[in-house]
């Protein structure tokens, strides 16, 4: 009554597809970090990961010794 759809080629095309999408945006990246500025490239290292004023749930001692 029914009949199974077979999509076998489908998925492997799919497959491979996804693959060398990844692969091609994995080169891009690489491009463009060997590409990029050394001044652009401190300034990305330097950046700060968290902002501690932001952060309510640290306490005095995890936020650092801010007064002079």
């Amino acid at each position: 009554m029914f009949r199974r759809l077979q999509f076998e080629s489908l998925q492997q095309g799919l497959a491979v597809f996804a693959l060398f999408a990844s692969f091609t945006l994995f080169l891009y990246f690489i491009y463009r970090m060997l590409r990029m500025k050394k001044e652009r490239a401190e300034h990305l290292a330097n950046l700060p990961l968290e902002e501690v004023e932001d952060n309510p749930d640290l306490s005095q001692n995890e936020k650092g010794n801010t007064k002079k």
